[in-house]
């Protein structure tokens, strides 16, 4: 993530599956709101860096909201299938909803 000659975030990912570009700019948008000082760029990656991982989780909530997944699952348990629609539905890799679940404590994961 990078700022543009007019102070607009510019974002740049190499991943071409939809789902993957938009937790990459969501993480981007995490970067760019939240750096400190006029230049806002940065690098997301796959680091385990406490602020990596709070650019990931910025975007998981951004993306697959932790209410809206509580209204959706309405048993206390999901499976495999159920989390593949979830992830079709909220436009986003399985593994985010999978996270949010887990990290929510949401709801039992069955296989």
């Amino acid at each position: 993530v990078g700022t543009a000659a007019d102070g607009n975030p510019v974002f740049a990912t190499s991943k071409r599956r939809g789902d993957s570009q938009r937790f990459a700019v969501c993480r981007g948008l995490f970067e760019y709101l939240t750096h400190p000082g006029d230049e806002r760029s940065a690098l997301v990656s796959r680091a385990f860096s406490d602020r990596q991982r709070a650019n990931r989780a910025f975007a998981a909530e951004f993306l697959a909201p932790e209410k809206l997944l509580r209204q959706r699952i309405a048993h206390g348990s999901i499976d495999g299938e159920q989390i593949d629609e979830l992830a079709e539905e909220f436009g986003v890799y399985s593994m985010v909803i999978r996270h949010q679940v887990e990290n929510h404590q949401i709801a039992r994961i069955t296989s």
